[in-house]
């Protein structure tokens, strides 16, 4: 049985040019020790994108939650913005000493995959924040 055990805003560092960005973290335990982990980018422009620090934001999770890398899958999510439908991509990193590489490699996913790795609905899965 999956069950999500955090949903909240996370403040990520991005480089020293700049003070970093906000998303929302959901993460999701398949079996002991195993996670599916929802990273969403937020509406705000002014929340920076999550694309260009998804290696920086794996980092911080794998060392605040003592994450297992090789037991982990990372998905990618934009919310649905006007005529734009949601758009779910998982993120797979190169791990070498226990650090993500840049440049993870990108898939899409289709909502039956994500709903299934997360036990959610997308209907849910697109909720905004603070909406339950």
């Amino acid at each position: 049985m999956i069950k999500q055990s955090q949903d909240y805003l996370f403040r990520f560092p991005y480089n020293q040019l700049t003070t970093g960005g906000l998303c929302r973290v959901r993460m999701y335990e398949i079996k002991k020790g195993s996670y599916t982990i929802l990273v969403s980018e937020l509406a705000s422009a002014a929340s920076g994108s999550i694309v260009a620090a998804a290696d920086t934001i794996a980092n911080n999770l794998v060392t605040r939650y003592g994450l297992d890398p090789k037991k982990t899958r990372w998905i990618e999510h934009l919310q649905p913005q006007e005529d734009q439908p949601a758009e779910f991509g998982e993120l797979v990193f190169t791990w070498k000493g226990g650090v993500a590489a840049p440049d993870p490699k990108w898939r899409q996913m289709q909502a039956d995959e994500v709903e299934a790795l997360t036990g959610d609905e997308i209907e849910e899965l697109n909720r905004p924040f603070g909406q339950e």
